[in-house]
C-alpha cells in the first residue's frame, strides 16, 4: 500500500477524542482512520505529567506499529504534556495536536470574558498557560478546572441529575458574569455540550477545537503529499485498551450533540 493510502491514527485518553475524529472524517471523508482510545487508563487529566507522557508515547507507538501515515493527538491533556517529545522522537511524521479554542473566543467581536473548561493537568501545563496569557489582553480568560467531568463522560453519563448537579455547582459563580464564550478544553466535553448550555442558565456561545484540528490535519497532509488517492469513502476502525468500550465508541461516533 502506498504511504498516502495508509490510515490516519487518532488517539485519545479514552472516548472523548471521537469528537475530534468526527470532525476529521467530515473534512476528509476519503481517508481511512484508526482510532485508539486508552480507556483502561482514563482519565489522563488527573494523572502526573510523567504518567501522561509515558502513556501517550506508548499509544503512538501502537499506532505506528499499524503503519499509520499521520497521528492526531485528540486529547488536550496529552497534547499539552507530550506533543513536543513526540515531534522530537518522530521528526518525519505529521503529528497534529489539539488545544483549547481560546484564540477565536477571545478575538470574537464584542467578547469580554471567556471560560475555558479543561482538565486540571491541561490548565496547569505551560502550554495552556502561555496560550491563555497570549490572549488575556483581548478578553478576560477564566480557567476552570473540571475535576471528574471527563470521567463522567467516559462512564457514559451524558445527562441526568448527577451531571446537572455537578455542572450547576461548577458554573454557578459565573452565571451572572459578562461571559460570552465557553471553550471546551477537553475532547470529552462536547458530548455534554447541551447539558453545559442548559446548566449555565443563560445563552452563551460554546466552542471547541475539533474543527481547527481537522483543518490542520488536512494542511499537513497537503504539505507532505500524503492526501489519499482514493475516490471512494474511507473506513473508520475503533480500538480501545478496554474491549467493553468498543460498542460505546461506535455509538458516540454516531451521536448527535
Amino acid at each position: 500500500m502506498e504511504q498516502r493510502d495508509q490510515p490516519i491514527g487518532v488517539f485519545d485518553s479514552g472516548l472523548g477524542g471521537i469528537s475530534v475524529l468526527r470532525a476529521c472524517v467530515s473534512l476528509l471523508p476519503r481517508e481511512n482512520f484508526l482510532f485508539f482510545g486508552d480507556s483502561a487508563n482514563a482519565p489522563y487529566g488527573e494523572k502526573s505529567l510523567e504518567q501522561v507522557r509515558q502513556l501517550t508515547m506508548a499509544a503512538v507507538d501502537r499506532l505506528l506499529a499499524q503503519h499509520v501515515k499521520a497521528v492526531v493527538i485528540a486529547c488536550n491533556t496529552a497534547t499539552s504534556a507530550a506533543i513536543g517529545l513526540l515531534r522530537q522522537a518522530h521528526p518525519n511524521l505529521p503529528i497534529i495536536g489539539i488545544e483549547p479554542a481560546v484564540k477565536p473566543a477571545a478575538q470574537a467581536q464584542g467578547s469580554s470574558s471567556v471560560i475555558v473548561m479543561a482538565t486540571p493537568l491541561t490548565i496547569r501545563e505551560d502550554k495552556y498557560q502561555k496560550l491563555a496569557a497570549t490572549f488575556c489582553h483581548e478578553a478576560d480568560v477564566i480557567s476552570l478546572p473540571c475535576k471528574g467531568l471527563a470521567e463522567m463522560v467516559e462512564s457514559g453519563i451524558f445527562s441526568g441529575p448527577a451531571l446537572d448537579t455537578y455542572l450547576q455547582e461548577l458554573l454557578l459563580p459565573f452565571r451572572y458574569c459578562n461571559v460570552d464564550y465557553i471553550v471546551l478544553g477537553c475532547t470529552h466535553y462536547p458530548f455534554v455540550r447541551q447539558a453545559i448550555a442548559r446548566n449555565f442558565g443563560r445563552p452563551v456561545s460554546i466552542i471547541d477545537g475539533s474543527d481547527g484540528t481537522a483543518r490542520q490535519l488536512r494542511r499537513q497532509l497537503e504539505l507532505t503529499g500524503l492526501l489519499t488517492t482514493r475516490t471512494g469513502p474511507g473506513t473508520v476502525i475503533f480500538q480501545n485498551s478496554r474491549s467493553d468500550k468498543l460498542s460505546m465508541s461506535q455509538m458516540l461516533f454516531q451521536m448527535a450533540y
